[in-house]
């Protein structure tokens, strides 16, 4: 098989810029409909849009999903492809693909959401208390251990692979900022007036509504404000912030899977990034 397109090499950079470019398009529909209602689209939609375009389940997500799907896939079969000349690279894509397939389960499924409410029943706890955080605590960190240590172990596979190195490192550094924000965001919620995404989610609330029409405040706040107010704070971080982070570092880690897939096609440095 072969890549003699240009167009082919340039695909790990296409995969990220059109994951930027659905974020920034979102934005754009998330300023006209639901705070400038243009056309009266808003109005159809209560001023909701960025609860149905980023919720659980949305277009966002959907993207997400599918660059993890595709990450997990490549990563299998480019280490069944080096498995006989290459153990170390094997060894990384290997256990690549199993944190990538594990991070999908995790954000289609959300079993974390599951296992930290059980642990709340057991130990009776009314919301997110210590018990109830320190299973999400645990449970970050044993997700994150599988691609944290087929990095640390195996990493040196990408040493010379420039091109493949950056994506992966900016595939780990978006999945760290959006698992440390989800972390923060509720940590404690039950023992704490206002969390952290409540602090946050209410300073874009605010500009939200600096930014929208005079009509904005009626749709968001209706009759019962402070717990649909509490309710849009927390989406607003959830989704509007988190979701497209965690688009970026799915998009990320399968630029970084083609990235590497065109390196052993090829075999040319400009494909693989190398310095010299």
């Amino acid at each position: 098989m072969r890549f003699k397109n240009a167009r082919h090499n340039q695909l790990p950079e296409y995969i990220l810029g059109a994951a930027l470019l659905s974020i920034l398009v979102s934005l754009v529909l998330f300023y006209l409909i639901d705070l400038r209602n243009i056309l009266g689209v808003g109005s159809l939609l209560n001023r909701h849009f960025f609860w149905h375009w980023w919720r659980n389940g949305g277009p966002i997500e959907w993207l997400q999903w599918g660059c993890l799907a595709a990450a997990a896939l490549l990563g299998a079969f480019i280490a069944g492809r080096v498995y006989n000349h290459d153990k170390r690279a094997c060894a990384f894509w290997a256990l690549m693909a199993l944190a990538f397939a594990l991070m999908l389960i995790e954000d289609a499924g959300d079993p974390r959401h599951r296992i930290r409410e059980y642990v709340q029943f057991v130990f009776k706890e009314d919301g997110q208390g210590i018990m109830g955080t320190l299973t999400e605590l645990f449970y970050f960190a044993a997700l994150a251990s599988v691609p944290i240590y087929a990095l640390v172990r195996h990493g040196r596979v990408l040493t010379r692979l420039v091109r493949t190195k950056v994506y992966v490192a900016i595939g780990f550094a978006a999945y760290a900022l959006a698992a440390s924000l989800s972390f923060a965001g509720s940590a404690f919620s039950a023992l704490l007036d206002r969390n952290f995404y409540r602090i946050s989610g209410e300073l874009l609330f605010r500009l939200s509504l600096r930014l929208g029409d005079a009509d904005l405040s009626h749709f968001w706040l209706g009759e019962s404000p402070d717990q649909i107010q509490h309710h849009i704070f927390f989406q607003l971080m959830d989704g509007l912030v988190e979701e497209s982070i965690e688009l970026m570092g799915a998009a990320a880690f399968l630029a970084a899977g083609v990235s590497y897939l065109l390196f052993l096609f090829t075999g040319r440095k400009q494909v693989a990034g190398l310095d010299g």
